[in-house]
Parts: structure tokens; sequence; C-alpha cells
């Protein structure tokens, strides 16, 4: 049923709608996590959600090994690019905690610039004029929403020189993903990032929480830490990353990283209707900027882009047009 649905649309509007769903499931993971910490510290949040995540991920490799198929891939790059999830994660932390989350999500605001530039110097994809021009759109309107939601507060140099590497790790694990979606399904990049996660992560708590067996008893025993826990793990986690994973072997780094606007937009709608917090013009404004940036950037075809031969491919561009039945689809990258 789901290989009919999805012969009917075109890869690069499946891949937009992945990428959109898996943002917006992010967006929920602010309000999921900000639950969680009250039960536990981060480090002992993030080791609990990513081993119930490797664990998730790992059935359907037992009842279906033939989803790993790592025969002849060069796995030095995977594990590599995987390593970039936790380090990410602990930049981001160390960064918010030396700062404030509104010079954070301020400072992250930078990461698709510093991809899309990437994106250029080592995989040779150049967006035409008018996506560079619309591409700044989503940033501003981050930037709105964060402002209009927050107040500044202290700012240390040390977490401001966090959250610079934080964006600099963030727009290279974009490109590597990017790559690595020409040799990898979306299923396999997506295991190993949350395996190794799961392994550092619990390492750094057992090292650096104090009586750290007594703080995962502890987050168990709440219900609350259960089941946004169990959210996070199924929706982001898992569902989430698969479909932007997904999405990086369809879609050039511009067309993915404006559309990272939209967990922002998402947090914003889900902090109004599920935390009853205030909504202001500015920030209603900032979400309108933001959509018509991603709008813009999206409208344009990728065969309109300057793109090497491997990601015209992966594009579906042929002789100067877009395939329109989808070649490879989400059901079918993972058989």
């Amino acid at each position: 049923m789901f290989k009919k649905l999805f012969s009917r649309l075109d890869k690069t509007h499946l891949a937009l709608a992945a990428c959109i769903t898996g943002q917006m499931l992010w967006g929920f993971s602010f309000m999921f996590t900000r639950i969680a910490q009250e039960s536990a510290p981060p480090m002992v949040q993030l080791s609990i959600r990513f081993i119930i995540s490797a664990i998730l991920m790992t059935l359907p490799v037992i009842f279906r090994p033939s989803r790993l198929n790592l025969k002849g891939h060069r796995l030095l790059i995977l594990l590599a690019g995987s390593l970039f999830l936790p380090v990410y994660h602990f930049l981001e932390g160390s960064g918010i905690y030396y700062t404030n989350s509104s010079f954070a999500a301020i400072a992250l605001s930078l990461l698709p610039i510093l991809a899309l530039a990437l994106a250029a110097i080592f995989l040779k994809e150049f967006p035409t004029r008018h996506q560079v021009i619309f591409s700044f759109l989503p940033i501003i309107g981050v930037i709105m929403i964060t402002l209009a939601n927050s107040q500044m507060g202290a700012i240390q140099a040390i977490g401001v020189v966090f959250l610079l590497l934080c964006s600099l790790v963030g727009a290279f694990g974009r490109i590597l993903s990017r790559y690595m979606a020409r040799r990898f399904t979306a299923f396999e990049r997506n295991y190993f990032n949350v395996l190794n996660s799961a392994i550092i992560f619990t390492i750094v708590a057992l090292v650096t929480v104090e009586d750290a067996p007594a703080a995962y008893v502890h987050a168990l025993s709440q219900p609350s830490f259960i089941f946004s826990t169990l959210f996070l793990c199924v929706m982001c986690t898992v569902a989430g990353e698969l479909l932007v994973n997904y999405s990086y072997g369809v879609l050039p780094i511009v067309k993915v990283s404006s559309i990272s606007a939209m967990s922002t937009i998402c947090s914003l709608v889900v902090g109004v209707v599920f935390l009853h917090e205030p909504v202001n013009a500015l920030s209603l404004f900032g979400c309108c900027i933001a959509l018509i940036g991603i709008w813009q950037v999206n409208k344009v075809p990728n065969s309109e882009m300057k793109l090497d031969p491997a990601a015209q491919k992966a594009a579906g561009v042929i002789v100067g047009k877009e395939t329109t039945p989808a070649e490879s689809t989400p059901a079918e990258e993972n058989d």
C-alpha cells in the first residue's frame, strides 16, 4: 500500500515532506526534553533516551539483518559521521549552560549559512542567487521568534566559543550526512548515530554524574520521565532522524537547511497550545518570514541548481528536468 502511495509522488516532493515532518517532530523535543530533565540530569536523560532508541532500532535488524548491508562499504566514514551527533549535543548543552537559550538559538541559526558555504566547497552544490537571498529569511525569522519570547541574560565568552564550535560541527555533520547518503541508507546512518550516542552519553553520565545508578533508577521510576522519553525516542530520535536522513539523500543542502526553521516554528506552536505560553506579533511575523523563506528556497527545481553528477542522480535530475515518479522511496530504501 505504501509503495503504491510513494510511487505517485515525485522524489523531491517526497523528500520535502519527509524533511518537514522530521523537523516538526523535532519541534516537540524541546518541551519533552524539559519535562524529562525535571527528573534526571541532562547526561542521564540523554543516555536513557539513546539506549532505548538503540534497542528500538536493533529489533528490526534482529528480525531482518539485511537492513544493515555494510559489506563492501567504507565503515570508517560511517563511524566518523556518527560521532557528530553526540559532539553536537555536548557543545550545544555546554554553550547554553555558559550563555542562555536565547543567545544559543541565535548563534545556532548561523548553522544553515555555514552548511551552505561548506556544501559549495566540498560537495560542489551551488544554489541559485534566488535561493541564497531567501535562505536568510528563515534565519531572520528564527532570530525574531527567539528575541520575542526570551530575555538575554549573562553571556560568558567560553559559552560563545562552544556555540560557534557547535554551529561548525553541525554544518560539517550535515555535509557528511549528505555525502554518506550516496553510500548508506537512512536506516544505516541513523542506526550508527544512535548506537554511538548511546555508548558515549552513557559513559559520560557514569563518569560525571554523582551516584549515577541512583539517578537512573529515580528517572525510570517517574511516569512523566518515561512518557516524555519514549516520545523523544520513538518520534524524534528514530522517526524524525530517519525522515531527515532520507531527505539528505535527495535534497540539496540549501533546501534541507532552510527547512530546519520548521522545528523552531513548531516549538513555538507547541509552547502556545500545550504549555499556554504567550505569543506576540513579533513571533507571528517571524514565523511568516521563515515560512516565506522556506517556500522560496524550495520552489526552485533541483534542475536549476548547479549540482555534481552524483547529487543530480540522487535528486532525480535527468536531462535538465526532475523525474516525476519516485525512483527510490523511504520504504524501498530500507528494503
